[in-house]
C-alpha cells in the first residue's frame, strides 16, 4: 500500500527497521514473560512515538518495522531517536531494577533506517535499512554477547 503511494506521488518514505538485541538472552534467563515485555515495550514505544499516518509493524520475534511515509532521512532521524528514548525509559525502569542480576547490554536496540526518492526504489529502501540494522547488531554483538547470563542465575526451565 505505501509502497504504491510513494511509486505514484514520488513523495519521500524512509524505512527504519529495529531489533531488540539479547531478546533471546532475556527469554533464556528470565522467560517468556519479560522477553515479550520487551517486545511489547518497543511496539508501544514506537507506535507512541510515530504519528497516525506511520506504519509500525511487528516483522519477526524482536523485531519492528516502522514505514514513514512523507519523512526523509534527517527527519527519521528525529523519530528514531524518540522510539530509541521511551524504550531506554523501560528498559531503565525494568532492567536497572533487575542489575544484579543481569546487564543492560541484554535489552538494547540495533536500528536501521534508509529513504526511497529518486535513487532507490522502496524494495531497496527495506533492504538498505535491514543492513543497516545487521551492521549496527554486529557492532554490538560483543556487548550483547557478554550477557550469556547472569552471575549465579540458571536458565527459565520450560517443559
Amino acid at each position: 500500500m505505501e509502497r504504491d503511494r510513494f511509486e505514484r506521488y514520488g513523495r519521500a518514505c524512509t524505512v527504519v527497521a529495529i531489533e531488540v538485541l539479547g531478546i533471546d538472552v532475556l527469554q533464556r534467563w528470565f522467560g517468556d514473560e519479560i522477553a515479550r515485555e520487551a517486545v511489547d515495550a518497543l511496539l508501544s514505544s514506537a507506535v507512541r512515538r510515530t504519528r497516525d499516518s506511520d506504519l509500525v509493524a511487528l516483522t519477526g520475534w524482536g523485531n519492528i518495522g516502522v514505514i514513514l511515509p512523507e519523512t526523509d532521512e534527517v527527519s527519521a532521524i528525529h523519530v528514531i531517536n524518540r522510539i530509541e528514548s521511551t524504550y531506554d525509559d523501560w528498559n531503565e525502569r525494568w532492567l536497572v531494577s533487575q542489575s544484579t542480576r543481569l546487564g543492560t547490554a541484554a535489552a538494547r536496540l540495533a536500528m536501521g533506517w534508509a529513504s526511497a526518492g529518486p535513487d532507490r526504489s522502496f524494495d531497496e529502501a527495506v533492504v538498505a535499512a535491514s543492513d543497516r540494522k545487521d551492521e549496527a547488531k554486529r557492532r554490538a554483538e560483543p556487548v550483547a554477547a557478554g550477557a550469556g547470563g547472569p552471575a549465579g542465575m540458571e536458565p527459565v526451565l520450560r517443559s
